[in-house]
């Protein structure tokens, strides 16, 4: 898609009055993208807005996307963001969208392409006629920032609180702002939609921001981000390897407990079809797929990998509790581990991951560069990371403010995820359930538990997405009252283009059931389950 202008920058007044004098029809267009560049930021200068980049982008008849302003620049010196804004003020519905990150963030991520097969999430947002806007979280990864670095947050505390969640409030606030700038009306709506680190967002934005969005949609939330990053990561890293950093499991050892965890309690739903639903419920030793004296392939090789094995599904202990943290990686993940396998595309990713990450952004004063998961004194520095944690996080279980002004949320979570582990959401849940009672948590807040869904909406090899239309179930639920009781997913395999099967599922308390006798991927096989109470057992 080629642009019909581009605007540059500096000095602002200079280059928009070079802008006017370009041979440029605005008859095409009801409203100016050009304008934008005296956009200076909300009247409250909550958020004070330079914009550097605007490029008109023709509508795309093969598509349906229509024309669109697109819109780059910085809010307050720290965090960049890109928005793109419906050209004609008739294209526009009045709804605003914002769009989280991944992991330590550092891009724009305007045109990602989530697991659900999508053209790329601002082209979707622009063909339902909102605004679609993204932010780097304050920073910009360079050539040796990795998602699995951190260094720039180092003796940083500026960058930490715009990573964890002012700049999500700022580009709301500047989003809205320059929405009513361009179109001459303000914002009807405000939405949400982030995974993993963007699904944190989602929830700080509720709890800390609850005036922002009127509807949130969270994924996989890496809800306590200490926790899960300087904890449970450095736990695993040091679970999966010997003292001298050796790896002990490989990518056959994962597959093997895969199968093994498969065959123990895959008919835990009523149907063997591979995948396990309630994890937590599910009893596998990894000892049960101990290599015999004839077997050489299919099994684990040495009581070494047994034990690994047996530890990544365990939780860190100390002095004081076999439990550091209440979250362990459950059956059915094993495939999605292979950050912690030594042939993982990235070698020993997830050992930088958990080490650099506690390095520079787990305490309140930054580790020495010298430290490694070897020094972790499991006896103190699991109950040093509050500081960082009260920046990062926020009391996600009642969000009472949120719940009053009318806001609505749909949070889900896979149970085969193998990095942010299903308990940390499925925990949060529970509690706020247990805090206001599930009906009233309901009535706001729904939580749908998905079987075999590893990270960011796909399988473990990235070939199988779980697609549903969460924008348009969020929109009824918030403009119609109508309120999500029951998703109907499909599967759909991103190699071979085709639909695998469809499968219905109910928020929690219940899960999915299977009553039928065959399934053949159509949608006649939805009315073969029926909704159950889940127990109540710990994970």
């Amino acid at each position: 898609m080629k642009s019909l202008l581009a605007f540059a920058v500096f000095p602002l007044a200079a280059v928009y009055a070079a802008c006017t004098d370009l041979d440029f029809d605005y008859s095409d267009v009801t409203e100016h993208c050009g304008d934008l560049f005296n956009f200076t930021g909300d009247a409250g200068l909550e958020a004070p807005t330079v914009v550097t980049n605007v490029t008109y982008i023709p509508a795309d008849n093969e598509t349906d996307v229509p024309a669109y302003c697109e819109v780059y620049g910085y809010i307050d010196g720290y965090t960049k963001f890109a928005l793109a804004l419906p050209a004609e003020g008739k294209d526009w519905s009045g709804n605003f969208q914002s769009q989280g990150c991944g992991g330590s963030c550092g891009i724009l991520g305007l045109y990602y392409v989530y697991g659900y097969g999508s053209l790329g999430w601002a082209y979707d947002i622009l063909k339902r006629g909102w605004i679609a806007s993204s932010n780097d979280m304050g920073h910009e990864n360079g050539a040796n920032d990795t998602l699995s670095t951190w260094s720039f947050f180092r003796n940083n505390r500026t960058e930490e609180y715009l990573f964890a969640s002012l700049s999500t409030h700022q580009t709301a606030v500047m989003g809205k702002a320059m929405a009513e700038f361009y179109y001459g009306k303000p914002v009807k709506r405000s939405y949400f939609r982030g995974g993993s680190t963007g699904g944190r967002q989602a929830l700080v934005a509720a709890a800390r921001y609850p005036h922002d969005y009127d509807g949130i949609i969270a994924g996989y939330a890496a809800i306590n981000e200490t926790a899960i990053g300087a904890i449970q990561f450095v736990y695993l890293a040091q679970a999966s390897t010997y003292e001298n950093g050796t790896q002990i499991l490989y990518q056959e050892d994962l597959r093997t407990l895969n199968a093994g965890a498969i065959k123990a309690c895959d008919a835990n739903d009523g149907l063997v079809d591979g995948m396990i639903d309630l994890a937590y419920e599910c009893v596998f030793d990894p000892l049960d797929v101990l290599c015999t004296a004839n077997q050489t392939s299919g099994c684990l090789s040495s009581m070494d990998k047994v034990n690994a094995a047996r530890a990544m599904y365990g939780y860190p202990s100390n002095n004081v509790t076999d439990k550091v943290i209440p979250v362990a990686y459950l059956p059915g993940s094993e495939l999605e581990w292979s950050m912690w396998a030594a042939d993982y595309a990235s070698p020993n990713y997830g050992v930088h991951f958990a080490q650099n990450f506690s390095i520079n952004a787990a305490y309140q004063k930054d580790l020495p560069w010298t430290w490694t998961i070897r020094d972790q004194d499991w006896d103190t520095m699991p109950y040093e990371t509050g500081f960082m944690e009260d920046i990062y996080s926020a009391d996600f279980t009642a969000l009472n403010v949120f719940r009053a002004r009318g806001g609505k949320l749909i949070h889900y979570q896979g149970w085969g995820d193998g990095n942010v582990a299903a308990g940390w959401n499925y925990n949060l849940y529970k509690t706020s359930a247990d805090l206001i009672g599930i009906d009233n948590l309901a009535d706001f807040h729904r939580f749908f538990l998905y079987p075999q869904m590893a990270h960011i909406d796909l399988s473990d090899n990235s070939t199988v997405a779980w697609r549903v239309d969460y924008y348009d179930l969020i929109e009824d639920w918030v403009e119609n009252g109508v309120a999500p009781d029951k998703l109907v997913i499909e599967r759909y395999n991103l190699t071979s283009e085709e639909t695998i099967d469809y499968r219905p599922y109910w928020p929690y308390p219940y899960t999915s059931n299977y009553t039928g006798s065959g399934l053949t991927g159509n949608y006649s096989d939805v009315e073969d389950w029926e909704p159950i109470l889940v127990s109540e057992c710990e994970n």
